[in-house]
């Protein structure tokens, strides 16, 4: 992941510095992330497309993790706030709920849907 100098919307390139010398790589807009403004309790930055595990209690840790309550939720933007896609029963397979709503849970993080 790189710190983005600017984005050119026309050209669609990004302008990334490196060193002394900045240089431009093109993108695809849709594998662009975006910072939640959240972290997790280890202190790692949440990103749009992360995926975590959500256990069952914050006070639990990476050796014992406690009760596995979701696997495999990724962070998407849902009507203008980030959500954790959660698995459900019925009609819709995933759920979106808000980020915030897990607050008391457990998070440990997989990757990132743009690392595979």
């Amino acid at each position: 992941m790189y710190e983005v100098f600017s984005y050119n919307l026309i050209a669609n390139t990004v302008e990334i510095p490196l060193l002394r010398f900045p240089f431009i790589q093109e993108v695809i807009p849709d594998n662009i992330i975006e910072y939640t403004g959240l972290k997790d309790e280890d202190g790692k930055e949440m990103y749009e497309g992360d995926i975590y595990d959500i256990y069952e209690s914050k006070d639990a840790t990476s050796t014992n993790a406690g009760v596995l309550l979701y696997e495999n939720c990724d962070i998407v933007k849902h009507k203008g706030c980030f959500c954790f896609m959660i698995p459900a029963e019925g009609i819709n397979p995933r759920v979106p709920v808000p980020i915030y709503m897990q607050e008391d849970r457990h998070l440990i993080y997989k990757g990132n849907i743009y690392e595979i």
